[in-house]
């Protein structure tokens, strides 16, 4: 098959990983960027060493919801500050319209 790419199986080759070792790091980089704790990645990695698909992805989605529910609290929780603060520094009277 000339003109074709190399196996994806090899994608981590260059590197010295084997591809399931590459699909693996780059799975558990992506999660770690989202803000995901090591208890959290521990159990993404353990879903993933299972090789099963849907565990995977099923864990994935209880962790990125238990993120993305800390991230809203913790947003909420600053717009209020912010509220808050701007209520202080800037009363009603204050603001040019």
């Amino acid at each position: 098959m000339s003109g074709s790419s190399a196996p994806a199986q090899l994608d981590g080759a260059p590197f010295g990983y084997t591809h399931t070792a590459a699909h693996a790091t780059r799975l558990l980089a992506g999660a770690e960027r989202l803000g995901i704790d090591d208890t959290s990645l521990a159990a993404v990695a353990h879903a993933d060493r299972d090789g099963s698909c849907a565990s995977v992805r099923d864990r994935l989605t209880e962790v990125a919801a238990a993120r993305r529910t800390v991230m809203e609290s913790r947003l909420a929780e600053q717009l209020g500050l912010s509220r808050k603060n701007m209520a202080v520094d800037h009363p009603m009277w204050m603001i040019d319209c």
